[in-house]
């Protein structure tokens, strides 16, 4: 014999929200029947039917033991549209009425059919701005630095803080921790060390996770990428903004103290696999690398990508840098059984057909042994250069740094501008834009003299590391110094990025 049923949820116990004893009782107050079947879930959201008290409602239903169901009120049963009318057609197929004790209407009249469908509707328009209010909090607190949840990283810890009048938590230093972070970061950023050197060195010595997990070049690649460490100064913007993250504080508040979150959906499951379209917010917390040494580290990181893409190059240690003077296409490396041995043969040439080539062998000892000079007595130019320096002002930096995006900032705008002048005002625009042009090559050049002293101890590495005879070495610094090898019949042109 088909019975009625009571079906009572109630999601988390409040002050304000009515209990499922409560709900039961009201319900029973207004069935016909004496003979009721009582379901309830304390503990479960509306918003799904993953929900073992429900499913078994439904199951009996099927079953043609229920007749009628009784709620204290509509989202008591779902909060979700889609759901409901599912619900509903059950309801229908098996002969099952449905009936709502706080809206005072039933699917056994036409009318309360209508009205119920039109309640839902609504329920899952506050459902919706429920939702998106939830959003728009998270969004709000996350710009203005909150932490907002999830694992806290290796190096910190939680505490708590006020910010704006509001309780929220903030990462405070693990000094062990933080002391090891330092030293990963530190001998990360060296010219010739990797993350699998890292990592060995961290076994071979016995530095043991502070937390028991296992050191992986996976987990420390990860960790060198969290802006969460970084001290973060206007350089760390510029870095952020060179690859599209929307950057929600000022580059004035990059001071070079305060770390920063990087929130965003993370691709293939890896963090910050993609900044382009992450959102970067300064932390309340405190960095705790420099910026110098992070920048290193993403530095090696990119070129790493880089190297994986283009394959090694074992012909040469200067393959992929050199390229035709003439047409700009690479020139590639042709071994032959001459005394010589190889020789560089521009591609424009041989395989495009659109160069005329050169009038004389470019032999690749001789233009290694050239470009191995230039090496050489570049980087005891910057030796010298560089221990002449101390005492530098890292405030100095960041503020040119603030100036050079300023100055960027200002030739964009203009640039933006020509489309809609007329003569007059393009030929004063671009005045100006040559004007500014000038202004930013003499700030990148005095960042550049005050990076070079700073960067001291780096001279020195690559020296060091250049006077050993390794063609890994060779091809290591030729692609940290070298941005392109250019050759016009007897002529060397060598690009440097530094």
């Amino acid at each position: 014999m088909p019975e009625s049923a009571v079906y009572a949820r109630q999601s988390i116990d409040k002050k304000d929200s009515i209990s499922i004893d409560t709900q039961i009782e009201l319900c029973k107050s207004v069935a016909a029947n004496d003979s009721i079947r009582v379901y309830s879930d304390k503990g479960y959201t509306g918003s799904n039917t993953n929900r073992p008290a429900f499913q078994q409602l439904m199951k009996d239903i099927r079953l043609g033991n229920i007749n009628k169901v009784y709620v204290y009120k509509l989202d008591r049963i779902s909060r979700s549209l889609v759901d409901f009318m599912k619900m509903m057609e059950v309801f229908t197929q098996f002969g099952c009425e449905f009936a709502s004790y706080s809206e005072s209407f039933d699917t056994s009249t036409p009318i309360g059919r209508a009205m119920l469908q039109m309640c839902m509707v609504f329920a899952e328009l506050e459902r919706e701005n429920t939702i998106q209010r939830v959003k728009d909090a998270y969004m709000s607190r996350s710009k203005e630095g909150f932490y907002m949840g999830g694992r806290v990283p290796y190096g910190f810890r939680l505490e708590k803080t006020t910010i704006k009048g509001k309780s929220s938590s903030k990462y405070v230093e693990v000094p062990e921790e933080a002391k090891q972070l330092r030293m990963i970061f530190e001998r990360y950023s060296h010219p010739d060390m990797s993350l699998n050197g890292v990592v060995k060195y961290l076994l071979e010595n016995d530095i043991k996770h502070l937390r028991g997990s296992k050191w992986q070049t996976s987990k420390l690649s990860d960790i060198i990428k969290n802006p969460c460490y970084v001290k973060a100064d206007a350089q760390v913007y510029r870095f952020f903004e060179r690859y599209g993250t929307t950057i929600e504080n000022d580059i004035e508040e990059f001071d070079g103290k305060r770390a920063a979150y990087m929130y965003g959906r993370r691709k293939h499951g890896r963090k910050f696999s993609n900044i382009d379209n992450h959102t970067l917010v300064l932390a309340q917390h405190e960095g705790i690398i420099d910026t110098d040494v992070w920048l290193k580290c993403q530095a090696k990181l990119a070129r790493n990508k880089q190297i994986k893409r283009t394959g090694t190059g074992r012909n040469s240690w200067l393959a992929g840098k050199v390229h035709c003077g003439k047409c700009g296409n690479s020139m590639k490396i042709v071994k032959s059984n001459t005394k010589a041995g190889r020789y560089f043969n521009c591609t424009g040439r041989s395989e495009l057909h659109i160069c005329e080539g050169h009038n004389c062998t470019i032999y690749a000892n001789d233009i290694e042994s050239i470009v191995s000079d230039e090496i050489s007595e570049k980087l005891s130019q910057y030796e010298f250069k560089s221990n002449t320096k101390s005492d530098i002002n890292r405030k100095e930096i960041n503020l040119l740094n603030v100036q050079l995006h300023e100055t960027e900032t200002e030739i964009e705008q203009l640039l933006d501008k020509i489309s809609s002048a007329n003569d007059v005002l393009v030929e004063y625009i671009n005045k100006k834009i040559l004007e500014l042009d000038k202004q930013k090559g003499k700030i990148e050049q005095q960042i550049m003299s005050k990076q070079l002293a700073e960067n001291s101890t780096d001279i020195l590495e690559l020296t060091k590391i250049w006077n050993e005879p390794n063609f890994d070495n060779k091809k290591l610094i030729a692609g940290m110094l070298i941005e392109d090898v250019r050759i016009t019949d007897n002529n060397i042109e060598i690009l440097w990025k530094i």
